[in-house]
């Protein structure tokens, strides 16, 4: 397939593009927000295959998040990075709630951000200081 591409200064140029490509990526490990909160964070999600998809949380104060349901996982990517955003539902100690989890991968350039939003009003942002995450 054949895309067209807009090129700063006005020139156009072209090149290709696969549409439509499944992607996926997982991650365990520790996040470290900018007051020293840390996260156990875990997640796989899948383009293709919301079904194989999930996350769980927990954080040094006991609470614990897990997915049951994953609506979407989406794909982006630039220049200098990959991004991965999930949207579900889960329960969050115990309580249901609907959950958006993005983590961005700065291939090296900056640590892994891993940033969880619950409805509940629990959320947190963080970098990876351990563990692995991966985009494939």
């Amino acid at each position: 397939m054949w895309v067209g591409i807009d090129i700063p200064g006005g020139t156009v140029g072209s090149g290709s593009a696969t549409i439509g490509a499944c992607r996926s990526a997982t991650g365990n490990g520790q996040f470290k927000d900018k007051d020293g909160h840390e996260h156990h964070g875990q997640f796989q999600g899948d383009a293709c295959h919301n079904g194989g998809s999930n996350a769980k949380d927990d954080d040094g104060d006991g609470n614990h998040f897990e997915s049951n349901s994953v609506s979407s996982s989406t794909f982006a990517v630039d220049e200098n990075s990959e991004t991965l955003t999930m949207v579900g539902t889960g329960l969050d100690n115990g309580l249901p709630v609907a959950f958006t989890l993005v983590v961005i991968d700065y291939g090296g350039l900056a640590p892994t951000l891993y940033n969880l939003a619950l409805t509940d009003g629990r959320a947190f942002i963080g970098g990876l200081v351990s563990g692995e995450v991966l985009f494939e």
